[in-house]
């Protein structure tokens, strides 16, 4: 803005349309005070307690008689950087995990080892009346489905599921 005014010689009007400022903006000066010794004070404080945060700052501010808008106080606090610095999270396992191992349904011999046969789409009242859901059309395309022997292959139809669920 500067530069046009000095080196084209334009008005201070016509420069501010140029980039489209109200010339009231450009001449405007700020009547707010810098507050140095309430910055170095809240600076001191916040030295002293480190895991203060801004709110904490202003009750101790208070005890020692300085009277400050709690929001003023706050753009203070941002401006000078003072925001507490976050603590470390939660410890997670680093590495790679196993796979979840599926259980089979029953032995070698065919016999089961569990409780009693209940469809995989079952829920917590029974078994699900629709023929065939996506979770069963998943379990069939599986490589563990498909690698079982014929005589421990559990098959999960409609019908298994009506004769469990009686």
């Amino acid at each position: 803005m500067s530069w046009a005014i000095v080196e084209k010689g334009y008005t201070q009007r016509r420069a501010c349309g140029l980039i489209g400022l109200a010339p009231k903006t450009y001449r405007y000066a700020s009547s707010r005070s810098d507050d140095a010794a309430l910055r170095v004070q809240l600076k001191e404080l916040a030295s002293e307690r480190r895991r203060f945060g801004y709110r904490r700052l202003h009750i101790l501010l208070k005890r020692v008689g300085v009277a400050i808008n709690h929001k003023k106080l706050f753009r203070l606090y941002r401006e000078e950087r003072l925001t507490v610095r976050r603590r470390g999270g939660r410890k997670r396992a680093l590495g790679t995990r196993a796979p979840m191992t599926l259980h089979k349904g029953g032995t070698s011999d065919g016999a089961s080892t569990s409780s009693p046969t209940r469809c995989p789409t079952a829920g917590v009242f029974g078994c699900s009346k629709s023929s065939t859901t996506s979770r069963e059309n998943a379990w069939r395309s599986s490589s563990t489905y498909r690698s079982m022997a014929g005589a421990s292959r559990v098959s999960w139809t409609r019908s298994s599921c009506a004769a469990a669920s009686h």
